[in-house]
């Protein structure tokens, strides 16, 4: 199983983690999920932080969470807007039985952050940049209201 293989160290590649999903999906894996190796680096901060509770803001198809959970045992909690990417990662935790997990349907504006003690995000803007990569036709332009992305962060952990 998929998911005992990362418990027990063995690393996967992005390509086979991205086999979970139909592919729709895994044409955009590449641009939009977090790699594999960034997320390792990103368990390593977690233990040694000592994260418990931790809060991915968009996060997609879920992949950080699950495999950043499987890799630490943290409590992670996804928020994504999209209702069709937030489907696929309920699904796959639910299928995966990945009690650690969780998903949120819902705006980042409507998320309480008080339960947790450290966040990641990672390329969170980058289609509102290179609009030839959107995820769906009309983009996040919607969620920014007009406002003025000023700046990009490829990877970001952050403790409370």
């Amino acid at each position: 199983m998929l998911f005992d293989k990362i418990r027990n160290g063995i690393e996967i590649s992005d390509k086979e983690f991205n086999l979970l999903f139909p592919e729709s999906i895994r044409k955009q894996a590449e641009i939009h999920w977090t790699p594999f190796e960034i997320i390792q680096k990103c368990a390593e901060f977690i233990s040694q932080e000592n994260c418990k509770n931790i809060l991915d803001i968009g996060s997609g198809v879920g992949k950080f969470c699950m495999i950043a959970s499987a890799l630490t045992g943290a409590k992670i909690t996804g928020v994504e807007i999209r209702k069709n990417l937030h489907l696929y990662a309920q699904s796959i935790a639910h299928s995966y039985q990945l009690s650690q997990v969780s998903f949120n349907n819902q705006s980042i504006t409507e998320t309480d952050f008080s339960p947790y003690d450290c966040f990641y995000y990672y390329n969170p803007f980058f289609e509102n940049i290179v609009l030839e990569n959107t995820i769906d036709a009309k983009g996040i332009h919607r969620i920014v209201g007009g406002g003025v992305i000023v700046g990009i962060a490829v990877l970001n952990i952050a403790r409370a």
